[in-house]
């Protein structure tokens, strides 16, 4: 039968310039088979992606948080991990969220990866207050793959506050991510280095477009520059080969200059989980 594509026709109201979160639970949405979601919007421009999901995309499983991810992040992992190297431009009126590897081009075997069965979904869409007067609505893709996985993408603020002049090295933060790491990402401005140890291993050691506090070819961002068109920039992805970090010591470990965006600059990872 392989997916199955279908959407929720009764839509929900998006208040004109007010901020709000606009809720589907699980009375209005499957989770068997779960491999993805599609948004789409009334209302003219303001009701964009940029508006509708200002803050942050918010998805769980019964009480657990599975994705908490910034638009950028959002943005610019479907452009290092989908196949079209898709990156939904601020002003689209419908987009996606994929539970599935899409990275894998077989669909039996991405589709190995679903939301977790057996548990009730809840999606939030938080707005900002240029919203117009519209709608919401949402579909979904469900997979008759049984399920081995299920995703998390998460974004953490670091609380690493800029210098005032010069470079702070060695700025450590842990990762504690229990499952099977697929990729993480990191703001790419004002970076001057990055390291990252998982479970005991060096994975990565390399210079950013600030390194020792002078403007440099940006190492961090083109090592994946042959996987990803890099159309979003500020949030760089780099690929992970499933690996686990929670074996032994797992952090990264930056060095940041006068640009970096201050203490809510995020990490964000993308990991599967056993269902």
């Amino acid at each position: 039968m392989g997916r199955i594509t279908n959407f929720l026709g009764s839509p929900k109201t998006i208040a004109a310039t007010t901020a709000q979160t606009i809720v589907w639970t699980g009375n209005e949405l499957p989770s068997q088979g779960l491999v993805a979601i599609h948004f789409a919007t009334t209302g003219g421009a303001n009701n964009s992606l940029a508006n509708c999901m200002a803050n942050r995309l918010r998805i769980k499983a019964d009480s657990t948080t599975i994705f908490d991810v910034s638009l950028t992040a959002y943005q610019s992992w479907l452009q290092r991990f989908s196949q079209a190297n898709l990156s939904p431009g601020n002003a689209v009126l419908a987009w996606s969220v994929w539970f599935n590897m899409l990275d894998i081009v077989d669909d039996d075997l991405a589709d190995a990866c679903q939301f977790p069965r057996g548990t009730v979904p809840t999606v939030e869409l938080n707005t900002n207050a240029s919203v117009a007067a519209g709608s919401a609505y949402i579909g979904w893709t469900v997979s008759d793959v049984e399920a081995d996985y299920y995703p998390v993408l998460i974004g953490q603020a670091m609380n690493f506050a800029a210098p005032g002049a010069g470079t702070t090295e060695n700025l450590s933060f842990p990762i504690t991510e229990p499952g099977m790491l697929r990729g993480f990402a990191m703001p790419t401005v004002g970076l001057s280095r990055l390291r990252l140890d998982l479970s005991g291993a060096q994975y990565e050691y390399l210079p950013g477009a600030l390194y020792q506090g002078t403007a440099t070819g940006d190492m961090f961002r083109d090592a994946q520059a042959i996987e990803d068109n890099q159309s979003v920039t500020t949030t760089i992805w780099h690929r992970l080969y499933g690996t686990q970090a929670g074996l032994g010591a797992s952090r990264v470990e930056l060095a940041v200059g006068t640009t970096w965006g201050g203490v809510a600059n995020e990490i964000t990872t993308w990991a599967v989980r056993p269902q």
